[in-house]
């Protein structure tokens, strides 16, 4: 068992001033790690918004009990109330990272971090503290 950041980080990078594809909250559904039916990224601008890579898992840090995780095929931007947690490379599968947040304990540890009443957030400092099983990469 080894602590969660010691395999990933939560890079908060600005989105800049170029129009990207856009994720938001309300576009993931929840408990399937999949965009809503229907739903397209639109090309967006917005400085404040948080940017992604290929490959990073954006996670709903609010009412994570949700579970809306979604696997980034394509670099972008997304809102404020969606963790970027990126896998190292060298340790950890970014699909692995994925399925991970969608599992029973994950979402179970992201509720018990959450505070508020109305609306309960979770943080990448509490997250990152969750003891888990993380194999290794095949050689």
């Amino acid at each position: 068992m080894t602590r969660l950041k010691g395999y990933v980080s939560n890079p908060v990078e600005p989105g800049g001033e170029d129009s990207q594809p856009f994720v938001a909250l309300e576009y993931i559904e929840s408990g399937t790690g999949r965009l809503l039916p229907g739903t397209e990224l639109q090309e967006k601008s917005d400085a404040t918004a948080v940017a992604h890579q290929r490959g990073d898992v954006r996670f709903g840090k609010l009412r994570p009990y949700l579970a809306k995780s979604l696997l980034m095929d394509a670099p972008g931007i997304g809102s404020g109330e969606l963790l970027v947690l990126r896998p190292r490379p060298d340790a950890l599968d970014s699909r692995f990272l994925w399925y991970l947040t969608l599992s029973k304990p994950f979402l179970e540890w992201a509720e018990v971090t959450s505070y508020g009443v109305k609306m309960p957030r979770t943080n990448w400092t509490l997250l990152g503290s969750w003891d888990a099983w993380i194999p290794g990469l095949p050689a």
